[in-house]
C-alpha cells in the first residue's frame, strides 16, 4: 500500500471522525462521484423507471435492492482519489466491467440486509477476497467502528425518506390550486394500478434524487471507516512516521555537509542583524522565532464547526395547527409489507434450491473422488489396470519368480476394493500404516486383519528383499479371495 502517497492525514481516528473523514473525502472529490454516478448509474436507473412506469412500487424497492451495485461506482472513485491516481468518468467507464464482474450475488443476497454493507464493501471489492477469506476480513475489521458503519446506515435511511417526503411536499405545495394534486394524491400510484402513468414515474423518480444525494455519502462514510480500521490493524500512521523521520535525515545529512562547505568558504564575519538566526544572539531573535514558527510542530490549524438554535424559528402565533389524514400511510405500510413478504418468499426459494444443488452436487464429487483415487505410494489403482483374473495372474508371476510383482496385484487389489466397495476415503498423503488404521475405523473392519496381514508382507518383501515362502503366498491368496475378490469382480456387461 502506498501510504505516502495518500491525499488525506493518515492517523488513528474515532467511529464518528472516520466518518466524517470519508464525508470530507466526498466533498473533496465532489466532481468525479457526480460526474460518475450522473454518466452511469443514472442512465441505468432512468431506463428501469421508464421501463416499469405502470408499476412504481416495484420500481422503488428495485432501485433500494440495487443500491450496493449502484455503490461501486462512487468506491471506485474514492478508491483511486485517495492514492492520487485520476479517476473520472472515462476511467470508471472503462473498469466498469471489471467492477460489475465479481461478488455480484454476495452484494445483493448475502449483505444486501448488513447494516454495515458501505463499511464492508470494500473488502468485497476493492481487496477481492471471496468466501471463508472475505467472512474472516469482514470479522477483523468489524471488531471495531460497527455501531458507528450501522448509525450511518441508519441516517442515510432517515434522510432518503426526508428527501423524498419532502421533494413530495415541496412539489404539492408549488403545484397550482386548479392542478388538484395533494400529497396523498401524489402516492397514489403505489396503491392504485389505474393511477396516471406520469405520476408513477414521479415517486421513483424523487427516490432516485434521494438515492443520488445519500447513496455516494454512505460510500463515502463506510470507506473512510475502512480507511480507519487499515489505519488502526496495519499502523499505517507509524509507517509514515518512519518514512518522515528518513526524509529528516536525510535532509539534516545535506544540510550538515552544506553548512560545513560554507565554513570552509570565505565569507563576512557578522551577518547583519535581523537576517539570520544565530545561536546566543539577541539581534537575531525575531529570525528565531520566524524559524520555529515555520517548522512542522506549528503549522497544524484546527477548524471547530458547532450549530447553535436560532431563537426565530419557534416564534408561533397561538393560532395552532391541524394535523393531515394519514390514513393513505397505513396503505403504503401494507403495501411495503406485502412486497417484503413475497421478496423473503423468493429469497427463501433460492437459498433451498442452491442448498439442495449443493446437497446433490457433494455427494457426486464424493463417489469421483472415491472410484478414481488415483496413485498411492507410487501404486496405480486405476481399475483398468489390473487383470481380470487378479488372483489368477499373481499365482502365475509368483511361478515365474516375479515375487514383488505378484504380492503388488495382491495389495493393489486389496486397497481399490476397499475404496470402491468399502467407500474407504484415502488421502493421498497416506502410508501403508496408515491406511490400516483407515480401515480399522471403518465399516470393514473385518477385512482390516487380512490387510494387515498382506500390507506387512508386501512391505517386507518391497523394501526389505524378503519374500514369504509358497505356503504363506497360497494363504494370502485364499484370504484375498475370502475377503477382497468379490469387490474388484469384473462388470459382465463391461468384459462383453
Amino acid at each position: 500500500m502506498r501510504t505516502d502517497e495518500a491525499r488525506v492525514v493518515l492517523r488513528p481516528r474515532g467511529g464518528l471522525e472516520a466518518v466524517d473523514l470519508g464525508f470530507a473525502m466526498a466533498r473533496a472529490w465532489w466532481r468525479p462521484l457526480a460526474s460518475t454516478w450522473l454518466g452511469l448509474v443514472f442512465p441505468f436507473a432512468g431506463v428501469l423507471i421508464v421501463a416499469l412506469r405502470e408499476h412504481p412500487n416495484w420500481t422503488v424497492l428495485l432501485l433500494w435492492w440495487l443500491r450496493p451495485l449502484f455503490a461501486r461506482v462512487p468506491l471506485h472513485v474514492l478508491g483511486g482519489a485517495l492514492f492520487g491516481e485520476p479517476v473520472g468518468l472515462r476511467e470508471t467507464a472503462r473498469a466498469l466491467p471489471r467492477l460489475l464482474r465479481g461478488g455480484i450475488l454476495t452484494a445483493l443476497v448475502t449483505q444486501r440486509f448488513s447494516p454495515a454493507r458501505t463499511f464492508l464493501l470494500p473488502v468485497l471489492q476493492l481487496e477481492g477476497l471471496r468466501g471463508a477469506a472475505r467472512r474472516a476480513r469482514c470479522v477483523v475489521l468489524a471488531r471495531r467502528d460497527l455501531g458507528s458503519a450501522m448509525g450511518l446506515v441508519a441516517v442515510g435511511a432517515h434522510l432518503n425518506a426526508c428527501i423524498l417526503f419532502g421533494l413530495l411536499a415541496a412539489l404539492a405545495i408549488f403545484l397550482p390550486d386548479a392542478v388538484g394534486l395533494g400529497v396523498i394524491d401524489l402516492f397514489s400510484p403505489l396503491t392504485d394500478d389505474r393511477a396516471n402513468e406520469a405520476l408513477g414515474m414521479l415517486v421513483p423518480a424523487l427516490y432516485l434524487a434521494g438515492t443520488s444525494v445519500v447513496e455516494p455519502l454512505l460510500v463515502a462514510g463506510g470507506f473512510g471507516l475502512y480507511v480507519n480500521r487499515r489505519v488502526d490493524l496495519e499502523a499505517w500512521d507509524i509507517d509514515l512516521a518512519f518514512r518522515r523521520l528518513a526524509r529528516r535525515a536525510t535532509a539534516a545529512a545535506s544540510a550538515a555537509a552544506l553548512a560545513g562547505a560554507l565554513l570552509l568558504a570565505p565569507g563576512p564575519a557578522h551577518a547583519a542583524p535581523g537576517t539570520l538566526c544565530v545561536a546566543d544572539e539577541p539581534r537575531s531573535a525575531a529570525s528565531c522565532v520566524r524559524v520555529v514558527l515555520a517548522g512542522d510542530d506549528f503549522r497544524t490549524t484546527r477548524e471547530v464547526e458547532w450549530w447553535r438554535p436560532r431563537s426565530d424559528l419557534f416564534d408561533f402565533d397561538g393560532n395552532g395547527f391541524e394535523l393531515p389524514d394519514l390514513g393513505w400511510l397505513g396503505e403504503l405500510i401494507a403495501t411495503l409489507g406485502e412486497m417484503l413478504l413475497w421478496l423473503g418468499i423468493a429469497i427463501a426459494v433460492i437459498v433451498l434450491l442452491v442448498t439442495l444443488a449443493g446437497a446433490r452436487s457433494a455427494p457426486a464429487r464424493s463417489r469421483r473422488r472415491i472410484v478414481s483415487p488415483g496413485q498411492l505410494f507410487g501404486l496405480d489403482l486405476d481399475p483398468k489396470s489390473l487383470p481380470d483374473d487378479l488372483v489368477g495372474a499373481a499365482r502365475v508371476a509368483w511361478a515365474r519368480g516375479a515375487h514383488s510383482e505378484a504380492l503388488c496385484l495382491l495389495y493393489r487389489g486389496a486397497l481399490l476394493a476397499l475404496v470402491e466397495s468399502g467407500g474407504l476415503a484415502i488421502p493421498d498423503s497416506a502410508t501403508e500404516l496408515e491406511c490400516v488404521r483407515l480401515v480399522r475405523a471403518s465399516a470393514r473392519a473385518a477385512s482390516a486383519g487380512a490387510l494387515q496381514t498382506l500390507t506387512n508382507t508386501w512391505l517386507r518383501t518391497r523394501y526389505a528383499g524378503a519374500p514369504p515362502g509358497d505356503a504363506v503366498f497360497d494363504g494370502l491368496c485364499s484370504s484375498f479371495e475370502h475377503s477382497f475378490a468379490r469387490s474388484v469382480a469384473p462388470d459382465p456387461g463391461q468384459a462383453s
